[in-house]
């Protein structure tokens, strides 16, 4: 049978970079268009060429290594680069995604490349984290910026090697959309699993991911053995 073909997707950006959102200088921009002191949450507009985005999210500047480590807490706190270089990385190359049905997952509270994709000439997309703190960010964030339009939408996801998608969605998108998600090695055998079960036959699966000590090459070495991987970070 075809094998389904992984876009490994390196973001070039190194570690002690992504403590602190202000030092973020990639090609999605972003203006914060409002400050609310009782919530402490910041209104960011990020945009590219034509396109943008509003998302409510925390002011919070620093993250404390319980939360970096947290496989359930890191989306919830802030958007990490590997997800805005994504974004562009869609909007880049738009033919990709057209007339696509196209799955995030691992999206955090944001799902900014997901909402992006929602911008473009796409049949549908389905946002999912395994968080249903982060599945709440979503929608709020769909309902913001898309009103009640029913190309997208959000759901709570967990991977789970030793369970099955239902049908609703086994076998049933042409590209999947990842960022950031390899730093748990533990995790790798599950979103693996997920992602198989979900792709069609001759699906694309584009992943953005710092190296992070070997685990993007530990979960390179693993999906091989399932999938036709091609690594790059040359991705510009």
């Amino acid at each position: 049978s075809t094998m389904s073909r992984w876009k490994v997707l390196r973001d070039a950006i190194l570690l002690h970079r992504v403590t602190c959102p202000s030092v973020y200088t990639g090609p999605i921009e972003m203006v914060v268009e409002s400050e609310d002191a009782t919530d402490q949450t910041q209104m960011i507009r990020y945009f590219h060429s034509d396109r943008s985005i509003r998302i409510k999210q925390p002011q919070q500047k620093k993250v404390d290594l319980q939360v970096m480590t947290g496989f359930d807490n890191t989306g919830n706190i802030r958007i990490w680069p590997a997800e805005q270089h994504l974004a562009w990385y869609i909007i880049s190359h738009p033919i990709h995604f057209e007339k696509k049905r196209i799955l995030e997952l691992g999206a955090g509270s944001f799902g900014l490349a997901g909402m992006f994709c929602a911008r473009m000439s796409i049949e549908s997309i389905l946002i999912t984290d395994g968080n249903a703190t982060a599945v709440e960010g979503l929608k709020a964030t769909i309902a913001l910026n898309f009103g009640g339009q029913s190309h997208i939408r959000a759901e709570e996801l967990r991977w789970d090697r030793t369970i099955d998608l239902p049908s609703s969605l086994a076998s049933q998108f042409d590209i999947i959309i990842v960022a950031d998600c390899l730093f748990l090695k533990q995790y790798h055998e599950d979103l693996i699993h997920v992602a198989s079960q979900a792709m069609v036959q001759d699906g694309v699966m584009y992943i953005m991911a710092p190296k992070r000590g070997d685990s993007l090459d530990t979960f390179v070495e693993k999906a091989r053995s399932t999938f036709e991987v091609d690594v790059s970070s040359e991705w510009e």
